[in-house]
């Protein structure tokens, strides 16, 4: 289990790392959560919890969609675990609600009509890595 979970967080990572290289505006979970800290410590009170693997600073169009936000899963995305699948669903729908529009990108794809939450769409991982090295930054600004 240990071993798997070692996987998946190296998955994540270099996920994350290949986004912030092509759209550095964006901060991933640790630095989210710096924020978050010394805004509290500052004692603003509007600090918002949430903490997807990226929070893209301004509005960012990948893949053709309008980003605020994109989620990472290392599996493959299907229905037939309701207790995963429906976590999954109202973590999506707070970030949505946070944030505005997002995305999530399955590293193993995903079920045909998976997610079908308002401002939520899904990719592969190889589409928005192979996306994302085709275009140049110009292509990312909404």
């Amino acid at each position: 289990m240990a071993m798997k979970a070692h996987h998946a967080l190296e998955a994540e990572t270099a996920f994350v790392t290949c986004v912030k290289s092509i759209a550095p505006s964006c901060l991933d979970e640790r630095q989210q959560k710096d924020i978050a800290a010394r805004k509290m410590i500052e004692g603003c009170r509007d600090v918002v919890p949430l903490t997807p693997d990226i929070l893209l600073v301004a509005p960012t169009r990948i893949c053709g969609s309008v980003c605020h936000w994109i989620e990472y899963k290392n599996y493959f995305g299907f229905k037939s675990d309701p207790f995963l699948h429906k976590r999954n669903r109202a973590q999506f729908k707070r970030y949505v609600a946070a944030y505005s529009s997002g995305m999530v990108v399955y590293k193993l794809g995903f079920e045909t009509g998976l997610l079908s939450i308002e401002g939520v769409c899904c990719f592969r991982e190889a589409e928005v890595v192979h996306w994302l090295h085709e275009s140049s930054p110009c292509d990312l600004v909404v």
